[in-house]
């Protein structure tokens, strides 16, 4: 035991000389040359202006008094979800239960300062859907074919 406890002791006085010489040494290597940097400004990275279709959409409501509210959501990354919520009083207030659709797929991009097309797949035989809309920045709407397809909503939540 007194053999292991000093070998040990040896080796890690001869580990800690080491350490200190190699800190301790003379530094005669040429200095690199020094480059001038810029302060930077703020360390958070500078904020991309956001589409103003980014954001929550309302599909308007059938004529038929159902009993649920559907909405599109655009990201600014350029994906969307749509999501339902499904009102357990049969009205479209009160406790909901909520069912969101997306997958790589659903993606959105603008094809001009009016229009953009909104492009997915649910990865069967179907293909590509793509449905291209018509934004009116006046009345903050999404037209379909001269229809009304969804109204901005910024009251909707996404429940986790």
């Amino acid at each position: 035991m007194k053999k292991t406890f000093s070998a040990i002791s040896l080796l890690l006085a001869a580990l800690m000389m080491i350490t200190m010489l190699t800190a301790c040494a003379d530094q005669t290597v040429a200095a690199a040359p020094t480059v001038s940097v810029a302060p930077v400004e703020s360390a958070e990275p500078s904020a991309e202006p956001v589409d103003p279709l980014v954001g929550s959409w309302r599909f308007p409501p059938s004529p038929f008094g159902d009993d649920f509210t559907c909405y599109i959501v655009l990201n600014a990354d350029g994906s969307f979800y749509n999501a339902t919520n499904l009102y357990q009083n049969g009205t479209t207030t009160g406790p909901y239960t909520q069912t969101v659709t997306t997958n790589e797929t659903f993606i959105w991009r603008r094809i001009d300062d009016r229009n953009l097309e909104l492009r997915y797949s649910y990865l069967d035989d179907n293909g590509e859907f793509v449905t291209p809309l018509t934004y009116n920045a006046a009345e903050d709407k999404l037209y379909y074919a001269n229809e009304v397809y969804a109204v901005r909503d910024d009251s909707f939540v996404l429940v986790k």
